[in-house]
């Protein structure tokens, strides 16, 4: 069984591309959504307070509300997790979640900006099957468009990757969501034997803009990317460019490049 765990605020694009271009409903056999703001508390105190221009109490600003009475109405296989007012943080979010998971399963956090395909999810189940392991972490392909992408330490995310698939049984809760971390985890599989999905995190202006507003030291980001993508400002180029601000150590030999 296979189960996948998003959560979403004003996420109506990439709902629309999951459902109709990446037909992510089909892969799995369940799909968990779970709408709403949540807090800057816990592991997610770094961001800042989300502004209230990006929610009403809770919930999306966007087409998202629609989409997900939509998805939820059409498909068996989806469930949509909300609450009255702002979560208590994204591990309280992904804990939510949980609750529908009944049965042992393969189960994998898909953040609803990272595009997997089918083939992708059922070969790195196999590898941590063969392998004897039991959470599977993976570098990306870091899309600022179609045509730029970022290497290294951040986005890509080559030192640590993005931890996303679990050998999971009920009961088990989410411990941290930076990093994702559950209860009883034993063995990581090696990041470089698994396949690199999409993310797109920072593809479209309306996120960038969002994660400028919310997330801790990206005042400046949005006009870097936009110098970027426009091409004012010549690639290959330091992950400053994009910031524009002070970055931490272990960031500064990311670049951005022509894919």
């Amino acid at each position: 069984m296979r189960v996948a765990i998003s959560i979403v605020l004003n996420g109506a694009h990439h709902l629309e591309r999951q459902a109709k271009e990446y037909c992510l409903d089909t892969y799995v056999d369940k799909w968990i959504i779970v709408h709403g703001a949540s807090k800057n508390v816990h592991c997610t105190a770094w961001c800042k307070e989300i502004p209230d221009k990006y929610h009403k109490k809770g919930k999306s600003v966007d087409a998202t509300n629609r989409l997900l009475l939509g998805l939820k109405n059409s498909h068996d296989n989806i469930i949509v997790v909300e609450k009255d007012g702002m979560w208590e943080g994204k591990v309280e979010m992904f804990n939510a979640a949980l609750e529908h998971v009944t049965e042992d399963c393969w189960l994998w956090q898909i953040d609803i900006d990272e595009y997997w395909e089918k083939a992708q999810m059922e070969g790195a189940e196999k590898v941590l099957e063969n392998l004897g392991a039991d959470v599977g972490a993976f570098t990306c392909d870091y899309l600022l468009s179609d045509d730029i992408i970022v290497r290294g330490a951040w986005g890509e995310s080559i030192q640590h990757g993005y931890r996303r698939l679990w050998k999971y049984q009920p009961g088990r809760k989410f411990l941290s969501h930076e990093p994702p971390k559950i209860e009883g985890e034993k063995t990581q599989c090696p990041m470089h034997l698994l396949p690199r999905f999409k993310h797109l995190s920072y593809y479209d202006y309306a996120d960038v803009k969002f994660k400028a507003a919310w997330y801790g030291n990206h005042e400046n980001i949005h006009e870097g990317w936009d110098d970027i993508v426009k091409g004012k400002t010549p690639l290959p180029c330091g992950i400053d460019q994009l910031f524009r601000t002070v970055i931490p150590e272990d960031w500064k030999k990311t670049i951005i490049t022509y894919r």
